[in-house]
């Protein structure tokens, strides 16, 4: 019951200008302004995000019209959401993984179905692989197998690290939007790249103790101060 508010807060939240202006490093016309030496062209920056509520991946969408489908589908390729997504679930037995704004539909989740505190569901009243259609099959994608959320839980680790280390290994620039950079390894990324050459810039609600060997600080809210460092909304 814990994720179904936090799905629900996600689902009624929509990206902001902070998001929006991240997303737009995907165009061309935005690349050629602010990333001449970009190389290759056709590969747009990777974005690391720490949140699982989707909005980063819908302001992607929102510029599917100014993409093509080959565009669009590798700007999608080179967003990792390290902590997974409020939108995926995963099978606890076959391990079948599906991404839907949908609602999770099962009888705990139903309108007026109140659970007393501190007492457990009843397992055939979670949410299960197959749905509520399930009928016995032991089929992937459909074997009636609990459904966990797929995000990150404490003690597993982060997704795409490895592919992470090798584009920050060779960074000259890294943004840092609206986090405190104090949970590792996300708070490494950073430093891994000031370590080999590059340059940090900051943009967050306030100062903190690891601005010092930042190059760029830029104080205010992210949705504001971020559009307009960069100037890419109106000129996109």
């Amino acid at each position: 019951m814990f994720y179904k508010d936090r799905i629900e807060q996600c689902r009624n939240v929509t990206p902001n200008a902070a998001h929006h202006t991240i997303a737009s490093l995907v165009l061309p016309s935005v690349q050629a302004r602010l990333l001449p030496s970009l190389e290759p062209r056709a590969i747009p920056p990777l974005l690391v995000t720490q949140n699982f509520d989707n909005l980063s991946i819908r302001a992607l969408n929102d510029l599917e019209s100014q993409l093509s489908s080959e565009q669009m589908s590798t700007a999608r390729s080179r967003l990792i959401e390290i902590h997974g997504s409020a939108f995926r679930t995963i099978c606890t037995q076959c391990k079948c993984s599906k991404t839907s704004l949908e609602p999770l539909s099962c009888p705990a989740f139903d309108d007026g179905y109140v659970i007393p505190e501190n007492e457990p569901i009843p397992v055939e009243d979670l949410p299960k692989c197959g749905g509520r259609e399930w009928a016995g099959s032991n089929r992937y994608s459909r074997c009636g197998g609990l459904l966990r959320l797929g995000v990150v839980w404490f003690g597993e680790p982060p997704e795409q690290q490895g592919e992470i280390a090798r584009v920050f290994n060779w960074a000259d620039v890294v943004l840092v939007v609206g986090t405190s950079a104090s949970v590792y390894p996300a708070a490494g990324y950073a430093k891994t790249v000031k370590n080999n050459g590059g340059k940090i810039a900051v943009f967050n609600l306030e100062t903190s103790s690891q601005d010092d060997d930042t190059d760029f600080v830029f104080v205010g809210p992210c949705e504001k101060t971020l559009p307009a460092v960069l100037g890419v909304l109106d000129g996109a």
